[in-house]
């Protein structure tokens, strides 16, 4: 969710993302070399997720 638009950044999970974790925080690059960072409030689903998307 975004807390400064009504609109959310929906990113489909491919093999082009590169993802690097650093808690709380779970950054990944897209196809078109955007960068986006994903904040989590509890550090143990940011580390989860991030095994999950690998």
């Amino acid at each position: 969710m975004n807390r400064l638009s009504m609109e959310n950044l929906t990113e489909p999970i491919t093999k082009d993302l590169d993802f690097q974790l650093q808690d709380p925080f779970l950054l990944y690059r897209n196809a078109r070399l955007a960068i986006y960072g994903i904040w989590f409030y509890d550090k143990a689903d940011c580390q989860r997720i991030a095994e999950l998307m690998k």
